[in-house]
């Protein structure tokens, strides 16, 4: 039994959690790449006290940014626990449904 497991997911840029129950964000590890150089990557995290071993955890949260990167790509999630390897997983970001916003404007 993996305890205090921490579940994080990678946001590409662009992308930010509009949405989300019971997780937290984390943005020490971005504040750190953009201080090296490389672009910073939000993470968004989750806490699971205990996961029994080949156990699924399923985290659902709404995302913000431009649908027409959707099928591009893909969400990297890691979990880490107290007492055991850390892992990862890959799954591709499906829109399902979006709203076009449109900003600037005309002028004549």
């Amino acid at each position: 039994t993996a305890k205090g497991v921490i579940t994080c997911v990678v946001l590409p840029p662009g992308i930010t959690v509009a949405q989300a129950k019971g997780g937290f964000a984390l943005q020490a590890r971005a504040i750190a790449q953009a201080r090296a150089g490389s672009a910073p990557q939000a993470r968004y995290c989750w806490r699971t006290k205990t996961l029994v071993k080949d156990a699924r955890v399923t985290f659902h949260f709404k995302v913000r940014g431009d649908s027409r990167i959707a099928g591009r790509v893909r969400l990297v999630a890691q979990a880490q626990a107290s007492n055991a390897p850390r892992v990862s997983d890959r799954s591709r970001l499906v829109v399902l449904s979006s709203k076009i916003v449109h900003t600037g404007g005309y002028t004549g």
